[in-house]
């Protein structure tokens, strides 16, 4: 048999492997649109099944990664108290001292130290009672945050051509070595041909 037959089996396998990976990689986002090819419906994997992989995507986040409270703990752990500090002393400051201040005969004895000791007590209350408003508040945005809803409207939102973008630049080693390993898998397989032939003669 020519040599040059046999040198070319596995050139042209190991090409051939190349180009099919190359081509599946590329179809994971390619046609955009549905395309018919040899009376065949052609679409790009993630275009046909966006809805699909945004509600499976939206369930796995909602039942496994935040699994049940777990943003109601997140709220709970936020120290709120330095914020009603701020919030009782700004309050007492700005709106009560200056009408407690404009009220006839009281006014004469709203000194610093009255509304130091207004402000001290106040806080105290708030102190007592934050807990409890910490713990209605978190599960009150932990009811109205569907996570699945947001997570769904915004996978069926993306652009296409950004996310082929994102993906093509996070995975290019790995895509480049799919491609890589079907030309040396079609290569192979070119090899054991040649065996085959050489074998039979």
């Amino acid at each position: 048999m020519n040599p040059l037959v046999l040198i070319s089996i596995p050139i042209v396998t190991g090409l051939i492997g190349w180009i099919t990976n190359w081509l599946a990689i590329r179809m994971l986002f390619r046609p955009r649109k549905p395309v018919t090819l040899l009376g065949m419906k052609w679409q790009g994997l993630i275009p046909r099944r966006q809805s699909d992989l945004a509600e499976k995507t939206a369930e796995i986040i909602e039942s496994e990664l935040l699994q049940q409270h777990t943003i109601r703990e997140l709220i709970k752990g936020v120290n709120l108290e330095p914020h009603m500090e701020h919030f009782v002393g700004s309050l007492i400051e700005k709106r009560l001292r200056p009408r407690l201040a404009a009220i006839p005969f009281v006014g004469s004895f709203v000194s610093d130290e009255t509304i130091q000791m207004v402000k001290e007590m106040g806080l105290a209350s708030v102190k007592e009672e934050l807990p409890g408003m910490v713990d209605r508040i978190a599960l009150d945005i932990e009811s109205r945050i569907q996570v699945r809803e947001i997570v769904r409207a915004r996978m069926n939102a993306l652009d296409l051509d950004q996310l082929e973008a994102i993906v093509l630049k996070v995975a290019h080693k790995e895509f480049r070595t799919i491609e890589q390993l079907g030309a040396v898998l079609g290569t192979l397989v070119g090899l054991f041909q040649v065996g085959i032939l050489l074998i039979l003669g």
